[in-house]
């Protein structure tokens, strides 16, 4: 698979997460004041779409990502240190982005988070078919148990889905 055509072409490029939407509107929806919700988006992509959408929600959101071609307010690697200051999110998203990270920063990432913040996950589960992984390098595909290990520093305030 050419996986930068079909990150440039396919909805996953274009359309935000409609899981994430759901999430974002049952939980931040109500807000008084949209702009003082911060977000973390890790991982943006070419043409961060989670990013935009949350935006035009009237939302504060960071984007990350250390591809070249992606659209990001931050150019860096998830693993660096001190990217950002303690309890600086009210929220952080991962839509497949960390389980293509060997070692994730999880502590870090929980540091991060705000009094009572929420950590929204979507990874590949052990299940998942590995055809599309084509290309994409490391790729962690975990059972549940795998995944509260790895997460276990803020289980809970994990926010999680599976596809």
């Amino acid at each position: 698979m050419n996986w930068p055509l079909h990150l440039a072409t396919n909805r996953q490029a274009i359309w935000p997460s409609e899981p994430l939407m759901r999430f974002i509107g049952r939980t931040y929806g109500n807000a008084p004041d949209r702009s003082k919700v911060r977000f973390l988006d890790i991982g943006s992509g070419k043409h961060a779409p989670n990013t935009h959408a949350l935006t035009l929600m009237g939302y504060d959101v960071i984007a990350i990502d250390f591809a070249p071609g992606a659209l990001a307010h931050e150019r860096a690697d998830i693993r660096a240190s001190m990217l950002f200051e303690p309890e600086t999110f009210d929220c952080v998203l991962d839509i497949n982005t960390l389980c293509h990270v060997p070692d994730p920063p999880i502590a870090e990432i929980h540091k991060w988070l705000k009094p009572g913040g929420k950590f929204y996950s979507i990874a590949p589960h052990i299940n998942t078919s590995r055809g599309h992984l084509e290309g994409k390098g490391y790729c962690r595909c975990a059972a549940w148990h795998g995944i509260q290990q790895l997460l276990a520093p803020f289980w809970d305030n994990l926010v999680s889905g599976f596809i």
